[in-house]
């Protein structure tokens, strides 16, 4: 027989697994959770945009992981996917929207305010400016030779998709093309295959005409 006591501590240990599920190694949301978020968000095609989206796909981490080893890796990969953020249990001072997550290993998807999208992909930018210059001459020798010469340091294939109605179709959509903005020469090696360097890209978002 289960009795209420019994239950009661079942439940507040589905609540704390459920909890610790949501949320990944760079203290942002899972993929599961800021899929989730994101599918809330959609709304009618004559409401105001919900969201800008960013969307980036961290460069060549596994590579950095053999340099760096995997916890010291993953820093810059999460001090890029919190820059400007006020954390997971608060929202910024200024947005009523803040959602970031880890939609895929080195993949990640940011939701803000319709309006705030292309100040936070400067901010982004800027943070992989600084991070570069912490860089030692060592690894960013490394990283050059591991990658052929791709990067010389931290960068992303990011997407900024502005005034998204269908936040997580059009997260979709950037993820797919941040594929296409990383693709370059291919040498049957996935370190030294690729195009160079950060790159970046405007989409429309889902329903609007025409290209950018």
């Amino acid at each position: 027989m289960i009795t209420n006591d019994i239950l009661t501590q079942r439940i507040a240990a589905l609540e704390v697994q459920v909890k610790a599920y949501a949320h990944s190694h760079l203290q942002i949301l899972s993929g599961p959770a800021i899929r989730y978020e994101l599918a809330q968000l959609s709304c009618g095609s004559d409401a105001p945009p919900c969201v800008d989206l960013l969307v980036f796909d961290w460069r060549k981490q596994n590579e950095w992981n053999s340099i760096l080893g995997w916890d010291a890796a993953n820093v810059p990969l999460s001090q890029a996917a919190r820059v400007d953020y006020a954390g997971l249990d608060r929202r910024h001072a200024r947005r009523v929207i803040d959602l970031r997550g880890q939609i895929g290993g080195d993949e990640i998807a940011i939701a803000v305010d319709a309006g705030d999208g292309r100040g936070l992909l400067r901010r982004l930018l800027r943070e992989l400016i600084v991070m570069n210059a912490a860089l030692t001459p060592i690894q960013r020798a490394k990283i050059t030779q591991k990658t052929g010469g791709l990067i010389g340091g931290f960068c992303v294939a990011a997407v900024l998709v502005e005034g998204s109605h269908r936040p997580l179709a059009d997260t979709k959509r950037a993820l797919d093309m941040t594929g296409v903005l990383k693709s370059g020469r291919s040498t049957g090696i996935r370190a030294t295959s690729g195009r160079s360097g950060t790159t970046i890209c405007r989409m429309r978002a889902s329903g609007t005409e025409g290209a950018l």
